[in-house]
């Protein structure tokens, strides 16, 4: 996958996807806001490879929010961003100042992220993505 089309899937195809029914059935409560942004990137991490790399944003030592980072920018189920106005968009929407991000590994996001749902099946929702992703 080019540049071109990963940008175009990180900041339209993917978040057209995931608000539609089909999609909202992978998560608990049908909620992307509840942690649903660790399964997003997970799915995105898993379809679009080394390409891409999770970064999470913090404050107090706690993961607040997951991300997909592409080329200077990250990528949520609202579509691309530059960090800071991710930074400004988890203050001015839930009231989180971020005081930190960094890189994660999928393993490291797996152990120690209250963000995860057990009740995910991470492998069809990433199977999902990649059916109608890959597609276009």
């Amino acid at each position: 996958m080019g540049p071109e089309h990963i940008i175009h899937t990180l900041s339209t195809s993917a978040p057209k996807l995931v608000k539609t029914d089909d999609s909202y059935a992978y998560l608990y409560q049908g909620d992307w806001i509840a942690g649903g942004c660790a399964l997003y990137a997970i799915g995105l991490l898993t379809l679009l490879g080394k390409s891409v790399r999770l970064l999470a944003f913090e404050s107090s030592n706690r993961i607040e929010h997951i991300t997909v980072a592409y080329m200077g920018h990250v990528a949520d189920a609202d579509g691309l961003h530059t960090i800071q106005a991710m930074k400004h968009k988890l203050l001015d929407e839930f009231g989180v100042r971020v005081t930190s991000t960094r890189s994660l590994t999928l393993k490291l996001l797996l152990q120690e992220s209250e963000l995860i749902d057990v009740s995910w099946d991470i492998n069809e929702f990433s199977s999902f993505l990649g059916q109608h992703l890959k597609a276009e």
